[in-house]
């Protein structure tokens, strides 16, 4: 006679400091974030006081199965950046695929290269 084992599981989440590639266009700064095993649905990036909040859970919940065992262990991602006066907060976009998160923040019209025409005097 099989016996059902009923437990209460707490998940309890290791946090780690994702890895960051920081690349520079003429319009834009892009975040390259490391964040494998975490979805769109257990992500959350926030723009607040000239910081950009970044917090990532991986999911070791499978629907219709009961963990018997476990090896794999939840992992909470964080990292927060100081953003500075040039950037548009209004138009932050937000990108996941394949485990890395791609943050593009649009730099203001003043920190944006421009051309200065020469004239003839």
């Amino acid at each position: 006679m099989a016996q059902e084992l009923e437990t209460k599981q707490e998940t309890v989440y290791k946090t780690v400091v994702p890895h960051v590639d920081i690349f520079e266009t003429e319009d834009a700064y892009h975040l390259k974030v490391e964040m494998p095993g975490v979805d769109k649905d257990n992500l959350d990036v926030t723009y607040e006081n000239h910081t950009v909040r970044i917090i990532g859970n991986t999911s070791t919940i499978f629907d219709g199965y009961y963990t018997s065992y476990q090896e794999f262990a939840p992992v909470q991602y964080e990292r927060e950046f100081e953003i500075g006066d040039g950037i548009d907060k209004n138009n932050i976009k937000a990108l996941i695929k394949h485990g890395v998160l791609d943050l593009s923040l649009p730099k203001n019209e003043n920190l944006k290269p421009r051309k200065i025409p020469v004239t003839v005097a």
